[in-house]
């Protein structure tokens, strides 16, 4: 695939994620937004080590990004549904990328990112601020996957490491994101000899 060809399918990409969630960017928090919120006010570093308050799940990756997010945004919600929808579109290029990886097909990976980016199943991740943590998770599984991938094929020990930090990354992102990990193995299997 030439770099135009890849440059306009990126930006393809990009524009119809914004596209598709635009209107996000004017709502407001919801519900768990608060929670988010509210818990940056009293957040110490130090506690994301402390388990022995916890009442909920771990996801210290979230505690950070609400922790910087919520000052640097000044509370306003748009910052924060427009970070949402540029992850998003990032993990269309990232899904793209990866499908390419896998297929060789620039078509048939233009068009996986293209569907998963439009399809609305995902509305709540993006335009719900608090389920940022899905988007999260996945950003980091499929660049785990990606690397994995570029270790089978080239051997290099770099490209293992990588991918083993961002399956870390994702794990500590959100819980379902230890499903990454199957999805390695099956890719170490089906790509063994390649």
């Amino acid at each position: 695939m030439k770099i135009r060809d890849r440059v306009l399918a990126s930006a393809i990409v990009v524009v119809a994620a914004l596209f598709v969630y635009r209107a996000a960017a004017s709502a407001y928090f919801f519900d768990d937004d608060f929670q988010w919120l509210v818990g940056t006010w009293a957040f110490r570093p130090a506690q994301l080590l402390d388990f022995s308050h916890m009442s909920h799940f771990y996801r210290p990756v979230i505690d950070l990004y609400f922790a910087a997010a919520t000052p640097l945004f000044g509370g306003s919600p748009a910052p924060f549904h427009l970070f949402n929808i540029g992850l998003h579109a990032a993990n269309g290029l990232l899904l793209m990328a990866l499908v390419f990886e896998m297929s060789g097909s620039a078509a048939y990976a233009f068009l996986t990112a293209l569907f998963f980016v439009v399809q609305p199943a995902d509305v709540d991740a993006i335009a719900w601020v608090s389920a940022l943590a899905e988007a999260v998770g996945a950003f980091f599984g499929c660049l785990a996957l990606l690397w994995f991938l570029r270790f089978r094929r080239s051997g290099k020990s770099i490209w293992h490491a990588l991918s083993v930090a961002a399956f870390f990354f994702a794990l500590l992102a959100h819980e379902s994101s230890v499903m990454f990990l199957p999805l390695a193995l099956l890719a170490g299997w089906a790509f063994r000899g390649a």
